[in-house]
C-alpha cells in the first residue's frame, strides 16, 4: 500500500504546540480544518510509526486521531486534524487524576509511581467520562474502560511505549 505526502506551505505555522518532545505547530488546512504538523526525529521511524498506528487503530475499531504523512519545509513529518470540537477543550489524563485523587501529581516526571492501572481504570469509571464523541461504538464496547484496553491492545500491537498520564 502506499500512501500520499501532504505538502504543508511553507508559510503554515500559526502556533507552536509546547506538549510533547517533537518539534510541532498548529496551522490552518482550510477555514474549516485546524491541523498538527509534528515533525519526526530522522532515522527513528517516528513518522511511518504513527501512520501505522492509526491504520491499524481504524482496523481495531479504536477511536483515534487520523494521521498523514507530511513534508514542511524539506523537514519529514506527520500531520493530523484537531479532534477537540469547536468551542471544546482538550482534558488530558493527568487532569483527570489530579481532580479525582487529591495527592495527585499533575507534572509528575517520567515513570511516575502515582500513574497506576488501579487509579486510571477509577477515573474512566467515573461519572460524566463516557465514549469518545461521535464515535459509533460497536456492541461489545459500552465503557471507557473497553476503549482504554483497546487502546493497551494497540499499544502492544504496535509496540507503543508513549502511554504515559498526558496520554
Amino acid at each position: 500500500m502506499t500512501y500520499q505526502v501532504l505538502d504543508v506551505p511553507t508559510d503554515a505555522s500559526t502556533q507552536l504546540e509546547q506538549l510533547g518532545t517533537k518539534a510541532k505547530f498548529w496551522f490552518r488546512l482550510d477555514a474549516e480544518r485546524r491541523m498538527l504538523f509534528k515533525e519526526g526525529r530522522p532515522g527513528t521511524g517516528e513518522n511511518w510509526a504513527e501512520k501505522i498506528s492509526c491504520e491499524v487503530a481504524s482496523l481495531l475499531g479504536l477511536p483515534h486521531a487520523e494521521y498523514a504523512l507530511a513534508l514542511w519545509r524539506g523537514r519529514q513529518g506527520v500531520v493530523t486534524p484537531s479532534i477537540v470540537p469547536e468551542n471544546g477543550r482538550l482534558i488530558h489524563g493527568n487532569e483527570l487524576l489530579a481532580k479525582v485523587f487529591d495527592q495527585y501529581d499533575p507534572v509528575a516526571s517520567y515513570r511516575d509511581s502515582q500513574h497506576t492501572l488501579r487509579r486510571v481504570v477509577a477515573v474512566l469509571r467515573s461519572p460524566g467520562v463516557g465514549l469518545p464523541l461521535a464515535w459509533p461504538e460497536p456492541d461489545e464496547v459500552t465503557s471507557a474502560v473497553g476503549v482504554f484496553a483497546g487502546y493497551l491492545l494497540l499499544d502492544a500491537l504496535v509496540g507503543n511505549q508513549d502511554r504515559h498520564h498526558e496520554n
